[in-house]
């Protein structure tokens, strides 16, 4: 699939510009430095010629101009939307269990460069599930003995996974949209 979306589009990253643009100037300041010494080097009556012409050591291409860029932010987290549980106990044996949901809540838009217009906006959420299940036994043997045991398993959706997958659906539903 990539081979074939290259044909149709290029993907710019643009989250780190400042770091490229600093690169950039260095490999322009490694060529004009390689400019100056080559000239001086030359005879007196060659540098006036030869300014603006000794080949770069670091070919640097101009960079793409996007048409359009895609923001995002993560909207909202809800925490708790569903917290339920129940346990009982007798007799020094007892069961308990919990669930609780949260959700994640992404929007993204399709933004023109040259107009500043959005053209489409897409937003989506996930939940995110966490359960809980667990016993316990309290118990006297005798007297002095007392034996006690608890056990408890704990089941939690990925936060990040869901992250992804709301990014995902709101990609889908802004692409959707144009």
């Amino acid at each position: 699939m990539k081979a074939n979306t290259k044909k149709l589009y290029s993907v710019l990253d643009r989250s780190e510009l400042a770091g490229l643009v600093n690169e950039r100037r260095l490999a322009e300041q490694v060529n004009a430095d390689n400019e100056k010494r080559e000239i001086n080097a030359a005879p007196v009556a060659l540098r006036v010629q030869m300014q603006g012409r000794v080949a770069p050591i670091i070919d640097i291409k101009p960079l793409k101009v996007s048409d359009y860029l895609i923001y995002g932010a993560i909207v909202g987290y809800d925490r708790n939307l569903v917290d339920d549980g129940s346990g009982a106990a007798l007799a020094g044996f007892g069961v308990r269990n919990r669930f609780s949901r949260d959700q994640i809540n992404v929007i993204i838009q399709l933004v023109d460069v040259n107009s500043g217009e959005i053209i489409s906006t897409g937003y989506a959420s996930r939940m995110i599930e966490s359960s809980s299940v667990g016993g316990s036994m309290f118990k006297f043997l005798s007297q002095d003995r007392l034996i006690e045991f608890e056990q408890t398993q704990v089941i939690n959706d990925p936060t990040t996974r869901a992250l992804f997958l709301a990014i995902d659906g709101a990609l889908l539903r802004m692409f959707t949209d144009v």
